[in-house]
């Protein structure tokens, strides 16, 4: 128990930016047929299909620990199982196990196919002017368990309690090469 309550007490464990832990702000009104059309392209993907399996197989574990790379990520659950994600093809995969992961597996968390999303980009999106620091991000979800899985077009989200989430984006950098950033952020 002290090891889960050291956990919540870590002062490193903060959000790097006060902004994250607020709700979302709301963007430009959308029009509803545009939106009900948009969501059903998403729910009728197969990377939405993809996707969904990952769900049973997280939804109710807690994070134990945690292992970022600049194309992937790990998590690590107290029933000594995990999940490794990480970008392929302009998607965000996963692989779940509960054994030794494959050396395969470990080096796509840091594949030189894929740019580094440290340095803040100049997009127009959120965060975009921050730097993204993928495992201090990830510290964040050690001690929590997770509650779903949020799905979009090529990429997922962790969901856990308070209405936290790992944000995922796929970004393009300067160097040519797209990315993986996360954050820590209330959704």
């Amino acid at each position: 128990m002290n090891f889960f309550k050291s956990l919540f007490n870590n002062p490193q464990k903060q959000i790097r930016s006060p902004k994250h832990n607020q709700s979302p702000e709301h963007g430009d009104v959308i029009n509803d047929h545009v939106l009900r059309a948009k969501m059903k392209e998403i729910q009728s993907s197969s990377y939405f299909e993809y996707v969904s399996p990952l769900k049973e197989l997280v939804a109710g574990k807690m994070v134990l620990s945690t292992e970022a790379g600049t194309s992937g990520f790990i998590l690590f659950f107290t029933d000594r199982s995990w999940v490794v994600v990480y970008l392929s093809d302009m998607k965000l995969v996963w692989n779940v196990g509960n054994s030794e992961i494959q050396e395969d597996l470990l080096s796509r968390i840091n594949s030189p196919e894929h740019g580094d999303g440290y340095q803040p980009l100049t997009l127009n999106q959120p965060y975009a002017n921050e730097s993204c620091d993928i495992k201090a991000e990830l510290t964040n979800a050690a001690g929590r368990k997770v509650e779903t899985i949020a799905r979009g077009e090529n990429c997922f989200n962790f969901c856990f309690p308070n209405g936290m989430e790992l944000d995922t984006d796929i970004v393009p950098t300067a160097n040519g090469k797209y990315a993986l950033r996360v954050f820590w952020e209330q959704w």
